[in-house]
């Protein structure tokens, strides 16, 4: 490999610039450097050496506001480079394969960098998936523990509500053969009113004829007509009467006599009462 070479794409220079470092690069490549650096931090105004790892700075200082004869002694840090081909044929070939090796070995242990650091993000993202998974599984445990547990209450409630039923069951069927009797009972009570008015009407009917029998038969002991139809009438006895305590005073004679039992005195008897 000549030293017409860039580092970065491998292929001769196109464009060539050199940084203060030294170092010579195609000039897209450069930049595409510089663009790849600053992707973290767009506002930075330094970047580094592809190869050396040389900070430089990417602005160049107006220059106008000083004298022009300062102005040879402010180089931009980033300068056009041009080749002699006679040079280039007299460069050793063996030296500039070892370059191109030095190169490409820095190359690779630059990507080897970078794939460590990818791998530690890997691992990093795997350990914190781990974690979470675990996390997850543990409250998949706990959740399968609660869903068991719903599904005991749940059959234990289903046999409650069932045996709740069976007792609802059991109950109306208590209450319709109750509801049953008791129609019964009624039924039965007419019929013992009905029968035992069907009898007083009947023996009423038979008094009645016995009465116009004995009517038409001249008989005087012949009972009322209110009788007839109630054979048993009620005993009614008034309460006896009692004197006051000025009477007893004013009459002493009254006073200090006895009050006649109700079986004497007026000679009315408690039936008569």
């Amino acid at each position: 490999m000549s030293g017409t070479q860039c580092s970065i794409c491998l292929e001769r220079f196109l464009d060539p610039v050199s940084i203060p470092c030294g170092h010579v690069y195609c000039s897209q490549c450069l930049v595409d450097h510089i663009n790849s650096s600053q992707s973290s931090n767009p506002r930075r105004l330094t970047s580094t050496c592809p190869t050396c790892r040389t900070e430089f700075q990417l602005k160049t200082p107006d220059l106008k506001p000083l004298p022009r004869k300062l102005h040879p002694f402010f180089l931009p840090h980033i300068r056009r480079v041009f080749f002699d081909d006679a040079a280039e044929q007299r460069e050793n070939p063996e030296e500039d394969e070892m370059k191109a090796l030095r190169a490409q070995l820095a190359m690779y242990d630059e990507q080897v960098k970078v794939l460590q650091t990818r791998e530690r993000h890997l691992m990093q993202a795997c350990r914190l998936t781990a974690e979470s998974a675990e996390e997850y599984m543990r409250r998949e445990r706990v959740a399968k523990g609660r869903l068991r547990e719903a599904h005991v209450q749940v059959n234990q409630m289903a046999g409650d509500v069932v045996r709740a039923e069976r007792a609802v069951d059991v109950a109306e069927e208590r209450e319709r053969e109750t509801a049953s009797a008791l129609a019964k009972a009624v039924d039965e009570l007419a019929n013992f009113r009905f029968e035992c008015r069907a009898n007083h009407v009947s023996k009423a009917n038979l008094r009645v004829e016995e009465v116009s029998r004995r009517r038409s038969l001249g008989d005087e002991n012949v009972p009322d007509d209110t009788d007839i139809y109630s054979p048993m009438k009620r005993m009614v006895r008034p309460l006896p009467r009692r004197r006051c305590r000025a009477s007893l005073d004013m009459n002493s004679a009254d006073a200090t006599s006895k009050r006649p039992r109700l079986s004497q005195g007026s000679g009315r008897t408690l039936r008569q009462i």
